[in-house]
């Protein structure tokens, strides 16, 4: 290719001859076009000023301006990419800062937050951290999505203002709504006080403790019902209560008991809660129904009064309050525990579930898919069952077909007169490992228990302790199928606690304690040891260990959760209970 050298040299020479003074002329008509809101023009005319040499001292003073004057012309991307030339370029030029700001306003206006958060690091003169403080509070402030905060903050862990942010925001929503882990850890990250959502961490303790029990009396019917009154849960769980203030006034541990009829009503409940002497109480029991124990949850959390619920498994009935407990696990971790067994206990993989109509039996089932779909166990079959229509269980799992040999002809029993058809199971004998019944209903598991036993194989059935308690339960029949079961309720029948409170109840009532009369009393024991120990805010040193030796139960366990994650694990031998206790104690 032939070169033009005439057309070099004029060049060169141009660009000499241009000079400084070049430079600043054209610097000075653009930064003029500029102050005139000429943006554009103002752009055409510092291109001659935006030049890369050793003569020209206008280049980052030119490249400012134009990247400016673009912004003002709309054109974002180009100035954005022009600031950061510059900082580039001229990472010690005096004005650096001020590039990284605007860089900073661009991203936050194109919603990229990220970018708009690293430019906003790279800042170092004060007077600009103030400022892009005051950029980072106008943008951030407007985004309404907080797992759009939360990935900000994970990126971003250092940026207080983020984190001031997010916190104010928590702060404002309802305590379902807030993630408390992620809200403790960022307040601790910055040492930013919370005024809610947050445990008071004094050691308040009481020679009185103040107890509220929240329960749908109906002190009505009961005034017109001899029988009902006997045989209602509420008045049993009631009685186990009051035995547990007695027994802990035996221990030196005071409670006084002021019991509320909530008659099942949330409007009742809520005239209730319109008492000023209910705000001073130390703890709530109850309610027991789901329209009450909302109202008495979201009262227990504006009030920092803690309450639990002595019978329930029922997540809802804590759903996040950091106020509110379950005596009892959960549905979740009911069925996370089921799971947690099959997977360290069984080497056949193939598992069948069956749960009930509760939505709580679907809830622990889905706990249970979960922890054997991680460890590659392979749910066959995931069925609901309802309560009354059981038999169908029965017939699927004990179902045959003809026997036929390898050309497909069917096979009969030899010497058999009657040519009598060889059957075989559907379902291949020891091809399932394992059946979890996710229900609680007694009903539904025996379905189950006549299927496999009918079979004969090797399939292991696991539960739920409550059966241990069905009037209807055969206890020779669970040993002989290996039945295993979750039992965070067990009692020991012979042991001598236990043995004592029979006796003290017969005297005063004469009958046999029901489950309720039993659950009432380990509820106010557990309790009342743990305001005795921790103080009204007891959580605070559940969170350290496990309570084990308190009422007529195994243990609890709240380290990680509001409700009891201690699960001993049952079954039987030579048809006396065995227990299992948990391995995290």
């Amino acid at each position: 290719m032939k070169i033009n050298l005439l057309s070099i040299i004029f060049v060169l020479v141009s660009l000499c001859s241009f000079g400084q003074s070049g430079f600043e002329t054209a610097f000075n008509n653009g930064k003029n076009l500029f102050n005139s809101g000429k943006y554009e023009l103002a752009m055409q005319a510092l291109k001659p000023a935006m030049v890369s040499a050793s003569a020209n001292p206008y280049e980052p003073y030119a490249s400012f301006y134009y990247a400016i004057s673009a912004y003002r012309s709309n054109y974002k991307p180009l100035a954005r990419d022009m600031f950061l030339q510059v900082v580039e370029k001229f990472p010690s030029w005096e004005y650096v800062n001020e590039c990284e700001y605007w860089v900073s306003l661009i991203h936050f206006e194109t919603d990229n937050f990220n970018l708009a958060l690293a430019a906003g690091e790279r800042i170092s003169d004060t007077t600009f951290q103030t400022q892009i403080g005051k950029l980072q509070v106008k943008f951030l402030s407007q985004i309404d999505s907080m797992g759009i905060l939360k990935q900000l903050y994970e990126q971003h862990p250092g940026n207080k203002t983020l984190a001031l942010i997010i916190i104010n925001k928590m702060e404002l929503e309802s305590y379902q709504n807030v993630d408390l882990e992620f809200l403790k850890r960022i307040s601790s990250d910055h040492q930013i006080l919370i005024s809610s959502h947050t445990i008071p961490d004094q050691e308040l303790k009481k020679e009185v403790y103040k107890v509220a029990v929240l329960f749908p009396f109906i002190w009505q019917n009961m005034e017109t019902s001899g029988v009902y009154l006997r045989k209602s849960l509420v008045v049993d769980l009631y009685e186990g209560i009051r035995m547990g203030v007695e027994k802990l006034k035996q221990d030196g541990i005071n409670i006084q008991l002021i019991s509320y009829d909530t008659e099942g009503d949330s409007i009742k409940t809520a005239e209730l809660l319109r008492k000023p002497e209910l705000s001073g109480v130390d703890l709530i029991i109850g309610p027991l129904v789901p329209g009450p124990s909302e109202l008495v949850r979201d009262f227990a959390y504006y009030n920092k009064i803690n309450m639990i619920n002595p019978v329930s498994n029922n997540s809802s009935a804590i759903s996040g309050n950091p106020y509110a407990f379950l005596m009892n696990p959960d549905e979740t971790t009911l069925g996370r525990k089921a799971g947690e067994y099959v997977s360290q206990n069984l080497t056949n993989k193939n598992v069948l579930v069956y749960f009930g109509d509760r939505i709580t039996d679907l809830t622990m089932a889905a706990a249970f898919q979960e922890i054997v779909e991680a460890d590659s166990f392979n749910i066959i079959g995931m069925d609901l069952v309802v309560r009354d229509s059981t038999e169908w269980i029965f017939d699927y799992l004990t179902e045959k077909q003809n026997v036929l040999d390898s050309l497909g002809n069917v096979v009969y029993y030899k010497d058999d007169e009657d040519k009598k058809k060889l059957k075989e199971y559907i379902i291949k004998p020891d091809s399932i490992g394992s059946i979890f019944v996710s229900t609680f209903n007694y009903k539904i598991a025996s379905e189950v228990f006549s299927s496999v036993a009918n079979r004969g194989d090797s399939i292991i059935i696991i539960g739920h302790g409550g059966w241990l308690t069905d009037k209807t339960a055969n206890y020779q029949y669970m040993q002989d199928l290996g039945i295993v079961m979750m039992a965070p309720e067990y009692v020991d029948f012979k042991s001598e606690d236990y043995l004592e409170f029979e006796r003290e109840y017969i005297v005063t009532q004469r009958t046999l304690p029901s489950k309720f009369v039993i659950a009432g009393y380990n509820c106010m024991l557990f309790m009342g040891n743990c305001l005795s120990r921790f103080g009204v805010y007891f959580q605070n040193g559940l969170q350290a260990e496990v309570i084990k030796n308190v009422g007529l139960r195994r243990g609890y366990d709240y380290r990680f959760s509001n409700d009891n994650q201690y699960i001993p694990i049952v079954y039987f031998e030579d048809l006396t209970i065995k227990v299992d206790e948990p391995e995290n104690e």
